[in-house]
């Protein structure tokens, strides 16, 4: 990478991180040495390029072995089949980034390219037709950054930090201005972006300039914007200034470039954090200093900077790591020193900061990796050392060191 990009990624990136990371340890998943290397001015200043579950840079010996697990029914998996696992299956190649959602799913490689497969009914997979694929398929150009959503979307962020869109556009889901309902290749959504996050037919994304703007079906408050209607088919800006945006099935939290959390949208059982189940429709705080936030379905996690490990919202299947199924409405800690935390539909996984791979939650698609299809209600280890998570409607998947 030559000093120009480089200067361009430190605008772009900028993130006060690097001195909590290092604290918790996150040298041993993430911040490896070359990546501190790589950008030895923002690692002076304790800051540096965003690396979250759903959106990290790319960057040198960060990349990985890609194993997936759970639910298959369309090969959202990758292994060029439909059958479902119960534990980790390699999928071929050098990975940097992964992610999935519902029944589709996407990753870059170490060489920047992007790859997609999955359900395709409304042309997510932006192959230019609506057919299914079980395997990685391969979409034109260099990215840095990319994401499923719940509702048959697919996103990603190019090197020149252009926004494109794909697949399902109801209410605007797409962020295109169109009432077009479905788009089978990508179209770009205006802006220069650094992050993107996709719930239930709403998105969710931030500038380069740390601002944070949101799209699409607008109930139950998801879009932040004080309204319950009407829906918007371009972003519409959410007061602040933000670090990281992470979109549930009917709602959002986000952390500002000040560590706060805050989140909105339904809160029917707790998801939002505030000690009760009342709907936002603007951002309210969730207490404590935050580094990474995630949101499953109607539950969501965050690691402090401190490395602690929290969860909230429904626990049916045991998702919150809590070794029972009570409904929280505000965090409770798991314990454990952690790196990096990704929610589900109704499981979680996350790495901790020795690099150790931990899942728990809903299992009957085998999608917590044990080789199992029992639910678990407290983290479960899995074998290996890790640097990346994602997870998905009933799928989990991590990029492993090599």
């Amino acid at each position: 990478m030559n000093n120009k990009k480089n200067a361009r990624f430190l605008n772009i990136y900028r993130r006060k991180f690097l001195a909590d990371a290092i604290k918790r340890g996150v040298g041993t998943s993430l911040l490896t040495p070359s990546l501190i290397q790589l950008f030895p001015q923002s690692a002076k200043a304790g800051v540096i390029p965003f690396a979250f579950l759903r959106t990290p840079p790319a960057a040198p010996a960060t990349f990985g072995a890609l194993w997936t697990w759970g639910w298959n029914n369309v090969g959202q998996l990758g292994h060029g089949n439909k059958t479902n696992r119960s534990s980790p299956v390699q999928v071929n190649g050098s990975w940097n980034q992964v992610v999935t959602g519902y029944r589709q799913s996407s990753g870059i490689k170490a060489d920047d390219t992007l790859w997609q497969w999955g359900w395709n009914d409304s042309g997510q997979l932006a192959l230019g037709h609506y057919n299914d694929r079980s395997s990685p398929v391969q979409i034109a150009g260099t990215w840095t950054n990319h994401e499923t959503s719940g509702d048959g979307a697919a996103f990603a962020i190019n090197s020149n930090a252009e926004l494109f869109a794909a697949g399902l556009n109801l209410y605007g889901a797409l962020g295109l201005n169109s009432g077009t309902i479905t788009f089978s290749t990508f179209n770009q959504v205006a802006g220069s972006w650094t992050q993107i996050s996709g719930g239930l037919f709403f998105s969710a994304g931030i500038k380069d300039d740390s601002t944070l703007w949101t799209w699409g079906h607008s109930a139950h408050g998801a879009l932040g914007n004080s309204q319950v209607t009407p829906n918007r088919l371009s972003p519409i800006q959410v007061a602040g200034s933000w670090n990281q945006v992470d979109a549930g099935k009917r709602a959002i939290a986000a952390i500002k470039t000040n560590g706060t959390l805050w989140s909105w949208g339904r809160n029917n059982v707790g998801e939002l954090g505030h000690n009760n189940t009342t709907n936002r429709s603007s951002p309210v705080q969730v207490t404590g200093s935050w580094s990474q936030v995630a949101c499953g379905s109607y539950f969501a996690a965050g690691i402090k900077t401190d490395g602690t490990l929290w969860a909230w919202g429904e626990n049916a299947n045991g998702q919150l790591g809590q070794n029972n199924t009570t409904d929280r409405s505000s965090p409770v800690q798991i314990s454990g020193s952690w790196s990096q935390v990704a929610c589900g539909n109704n499981s979680a996984l996350a790495i901790k900061n020795d690099g150790t791979l931990w899942s728990w939650g809903g299992n009957d698609t085998g999608q917590v990796g044990d080789g199992t299809k029992a639910n678990r209600s407290s983290p479960v280890q899995i074998s290996g050392s890790w640097l990346q998570v994602a997870a998905g409607q009933a799928v989990s998947m991590a990029i492993k060191k090599f």
